[in-house]
């Protein structure tokens, strides 16, 4: 949607906010991977909640930490 974050141009965006790791929700508007599957399989299995979900240029601007993810 308008106004929603997904992805950079190459790689996947996360998020913490709150000691949450947050990534947007893979609706099929972009390539999720598989390091980003690894992202989250590994951060669930070291006890950091994980949320998938809609994510504003806003949430950005307030998160706690950004990073990007990807392949080269």
């Amino acid at each position: 949607a308008i106004g929603n974050v997904a992805e950079s141009a190459s790689a996947n965006v996360f998020m913490v906010k709150d000691g949450v790791l947050l990534t947007p929700v893979a609706n099929g508007t972009f390539l999720s991977g598989i390091t980003r599957a690894r992202h989250i399989v590994n951060a669930r299995a070291v006890g950091i909640e994980v949320r998938e979900t809609v994510l504003s240029f806003e949430d950005f601007e307030v998160a706690d930490e950004v990073f990007l993810s990807g392949n080269m």
